[in-house]
């Protein structure tokens, strides 16, 4: 399972955010996960995470450890709005590309 996760932070919420990021991170990796990718917006609007978990029941207990909601007023002290859309990779030969985006 591949989740893109889309993070919009006020420019004060920065250092808010990085403290509940890491304690976050270590919640992923207790449960399977693993971030690929964590990119910061060039334009400072935050932050876009590439994370994947064994399946779907990894990302579950991720999502309901009573250690991620624990977490909740750090992440609201942060001001983050925040999307997750699961992703799958696309076969190298783009046989399953669509090319009309």
């Amino acid at each position: 399972m591949i989740l893109i996760i889309r993070i919009s932070l006020p420019e004060e919420g920065f250092k808010a955010y990085e403290i509940y990021e890491a304690q976050a991170l270590a919640l992923v990796a207790a449960h399977g996960g693993e971030p690929l990718h964590i990119l910061r917006h060039l334009d400072g609007s935050g932050e876009t995470h590439v994370i994947s978990f064994p399946d779907v029941a990894a990302y579950r207990a991720y999502r309901t450890d009573a250690g991620h909601g624990a977490l909740a007023p750090q992440l609201a002290a942060s001001g983050a709005r925040i999307v997750v859309q699961e992703a799958r990779s696309i076969d190298h030969d783009h046989s399953d590309f669509d090319a009309g985006f």
